[in-house]
C-alpha cells in the first residue's frame, strides 16, 4: 500500500485477503478505495488449525468483522466466569470467543498452557444437531457476534487495559492512532501505575518519509477517542514494532519496554544508575528486575526498595550486596 501504482496494470486483482492478525478498518478501506476490490478478512488459530471464520467472497463482506464461522466450527460468545459458561451473550453483547469442534486441538504438551482454557459448558446448553458438545475452548479474544452471524472482535482478553478497575479496549486507540496518515503501525499497552495500576499508552511506527512528533500524535488520540479515561498518556514512537513469525504484533515486548520506561523514571530520584530490565515469566508475570551499581550504598537499595512498593509488579532488586534475586 505504501508502493505508488504508477499507472500499472492492477485489472487481474479479483479479491483481497487478509490474515494473521486483526487489520485496522481505515487500512482496509484503503486497500478497498486502491485496488475496487473487497478485501476478505477472517480469523483463525494455529489450535484450530487454520481458520475458524471468514467473510465471503461473494456476498455481503463487512468491513471489521471477521466474517461467519466455517462450516463444522462450533463458535459462540460467552459470559465466562471460573472456567464455565455463565450465559450465552446476546446478539451485538460482547464477551468471550469459544469454539470446540473435530479440528481443534486436544491439548497443550505444557500444562502450565492448560490452565484456564478448557471452560465446562453451562447446564442444558442447546447445540446444533452435528455438535459433539464437551468442553468449549477460549480462544483469549473478545468479541460480538451480530444478528446476521457476522463475528466481530473487539480486543484479547489478556490485552486489556485496567485502570483502575476500568477496563480498557486497546483497539480504542488503535483504531484512532490508525486514522493519522503519519501512521503504518500502532499498538496500545498498559503501562504500571501506581495509583491507577495501570495508564494506556501506545507505541507507533511511522510511514515512510513521515514525520511526526509524540506530543502530535497523543493530542490527536485524545481529541478523537470519546471515552476519557482510554486517552493514552504517552505515545512513543519507535522505528519497528516488534512482530511475530506471522506478523502479528508481540504486545508482550511492548509491555516490558513501557514497564522499564516508567520504573526507569521513577528511580530517577533516588537511583539514577539503576539499570531496569523486564521479562514475561511463565509463572510470576511480568518481572522488572533493578539492577544498582556495585557501589550503591544501602540507603540507596532501601529508597530503590520503598520506590518498587508502589507498583503491583513482580521486581528482582540485584546488586549493591544484595542476595542475587530479591523478590
Amino acid at each position: 500500500m505504501n508502493t505508488p501504482l504508477d499507472g500499472a496494470d492492477i485489472s487481474s486483482i479479483r479479491l483481497c485477503h487478509a490474515g494473521g492478525a486483526a487489520m485496522p478498518v481505515e487500512a482496509a478501506k484503503a486497500v478497498q478505495d486502491t485496488f475496487g476490490v473487497q478485501i476478505v478478512e477472517g480469523w483463525g488459530m494455529t489450535e484450530l488449525h487454520g481458520f475458524g471464520t471468514m467473510n465471503p467472497a461473494v456476498g455481503e463482506c463487512r468491513i471489521g468483522s471477521v466474517g461467519h464461522r466455517l462450516p463444522f466450527v462450533e463458535l459462540c460468545v460467552a459470559d465466562v466466569a471460573d472456567d464455565r459458561v455463565q450465559r450465552v451473550c446476546d446478539p451485538d453483547e460482547v464477551g468471550h470467543v469459544l469454539v470446540r469442534g473435530g479440528q481443534l486441538l486436544g491439548g497443550y504438551l505444557d500444562p502450565a498452557h492448560e490452565a484456564g482454557v478448557w471452560i465446562t459448558p453451562s447446564d442444558g446448553e442447546t447445540r446444533p444437531d452435528w455438535s459433539k458438545g464437551g468442553d468449549w475452548f477460549d480462544t483469549g479474544d473478545l468479541g460480538r457476534i451480530d444478528a446476521d452471524g457476522y463475528v466481530w472482535l473487539t480486543g484479547r482478553s489478556k490485552d486489556a487495559i485496567i485502570r483502575g478497575g476500568h477496563n480498557i479496549d486497546p483497539l480504542t486507540i488503535e483504531e484512532v492512532l490508525y486514522a493519522h496518515p503519519a501512521v503504518e503501525v500502532a499498538a496500545a499497552v498498559g503501562q504500571p501505575d501506581v495509583y491507577a495500576g495501570e495508564l494506556p499508552v501506545a507505541f507507533v511506527q511511522l510511514r515512510e518519509g513521515q514525520d511526526v512528533d509524540a506530543e502530535t500524535l497523543r493530542d490527536f488520540a485524545r481529541e478523537r477517542i470519546a471515552e476519557r479515561a482510554a486517552a493514552p498518556v504517552r505515545i512513543f514512537v519507535t522505528d519497528t514494532i516488534p512482530l511475530t513469525a506471522v506478523g502479528k504484533i508481540f504486545k508482550p515486548t511492548l509491555r516490558e519496554l513501557a514497564a522499564s520506561q516508567v520504573i526507569t523514571e521513577a528511580l530517577a530520584d533516588v537511583a539514577p544508575d539503576a539499570r531496569v530490565t523486564a521479562r514475561q515469566d511463565k509463572r510470576r508475570g511480568l518481572v522488572v528486575t533493578v539492577a544498582l551499581p556495585d557501589d550503591a550504598d544501602p540507603v540507596t537499595a532501601e529508597a530503590a526498595r520503598a520506590v518498587l512498593s508502589g507498583f503491583a509488579l513482580q521486581f528482582d532488586l540485584v546488586g549493591a550486596g544484595l542476595p542475587s534475586s530479591t523478590a
